[in-house]
């Protein structure tokens, strides 16, 4: 292709020869630089070209095998184990579980023996009952829960008191016990089936009722009021006094 050309601008240079056949030197030199740039220009054309080929892009993406490397973390669904997260199916002793187990041991050896209980509840029971004996009537009386009627209960273990009783007033039955108990006298309004301390050495049982500073001893149990005055208001008595 580019030998045509070169022999297509010869032609046309050679038609440009005068008729007489006589070429100067001048033409011949511009044939050679008309010829010269022609061949240029190729090149350039040439060049361009390769250079166009080049540049052309493809589809295909550019592989390397270098591997990318990049600052940022890469994300990832899957947990990370590590030796504080892996399980176990065996429990974890704490310190707080021993001692826990050592303080429920030692709770359940401190608590008391509920087998002893309803004995003590009994005793109890027994201590806070007496027994008045008049004549052939046999009576029962609850003490109250004080420091008197404790005193009352104590003197009562070693053996029975005898005592001698005045009826007063219509009222009451007045007897000396032979000695003093400790005594907190109040302001007290009686009834039918009381038992009191006053002066802190006189029982005094009543059938009826009468106000007056006094400590309660107790109460008689189950009898009424009219069975009381029969048993106690026909004179002076004498009672015997018991634990029950």
């Amino acid at each position: 292709m580019r030998k045509m050309k070169e022999i297509i601008m010869i032609l046309v240079l050679c038609s440009c020869i005068p008729a007489c056949g006589i070429v100067s030197e001048l033409q011949i030199n511009e044939i050679g630089e008309l010829a010269m740039i022609q061949e240029g220009t190729q090149n350039i054309d040439e060049t361009n070209s390769n250079i166009v080929e080049n540049t052309i892009t493809t589809d295909e993406p550019i592989t390397t095998d270098e591997p990318i490397t990049t600052d940022e973390p890469i994300a990832t669904d899957e947990p990370i184990a590590t030796d504080e997260s892996v399980a176990s199916d065996e429990p974890i002793a704490t310190d707080e579980s021993v001692a826990s187990d050592e303080s429920d041991t030692k709770d359940a050896t401190s608590l008391p023996d509920e087998t002893n209980k309803p004995k003590e509840e009994e005793e109890t029971m027994q201590n806070s009952k007496i027994k008045i004996t008049i004549g052939t009537t046999e009576l029962t009386a609850t003490l109250e829960d004080n420091e008197s009627a404790s005193a009352l209960s104590e003197m009562l273990i070693e053996e029975p008191l005898t005592i001698h009783f005045s009826q007063y007033g219509g009222f009451e039955q007045v007897g000396d016990l032979g000695t003093r108990l400790p005594s907190n006298d109040v302001q007290t309004t009686t009834s039918a089936g009381d038992i009191v301390l006053y002066s802190g050495n006189q029982i005094v049982m009543f059938y009826g009722s009468n106000s007056w500073r006094y400590t309660r001893l107790g109460k008689f149990d189950d009898v009424s009021a009219s069975d009381l005055k029969k048993i106690l208001g026909n004179g002076n008595i004498t009672a015997e006094i018991s634990r029950a």
